[in-house]
């Protein structure tokens, strides 16, 4: 579920069926996300080695063309405490 897209150019580019699509949207991601409840958190998912550690490996993503280095990426995505004391080589 993402925003909705319109033509800048169309003077009435915030139409009233797409405020509503939208708004249903929200809606069914509300009612899913209070029927989510996990049995890990994201520690123990990454602990456990989920991602097939990906999240220690550099890579370069299909989308955004852009090379990412775990060294910096890692500090500002995750909480450090749920990588302390892993080791990336295995």
């Amino acid at each position: 579920i993402g925003p909705s897209y319109t033509n800048d150019n169309d003077s009435d580019s915030g139409n009233d069926s797409e405020k509503d699509r939208d708004k249903d949207n929200n809606e069914k991601l509300v009612k899913l996300l209070k029927d989510f409840h996990p049995n890990r958190t994201p520690e123990e998912i990454l602990r456990a080695g989920s991602f097939g550690g990906t999240y220690y490996r550099p890579i370069t993503s299909a989308v955004t063309n852009i090379h990412y280095q775990p060294s910096t990426v890692l500090p500002t995505s995750i909480h450090p405490t749920w990588i302390a004391g892993l080791r990336a080589s295995t």
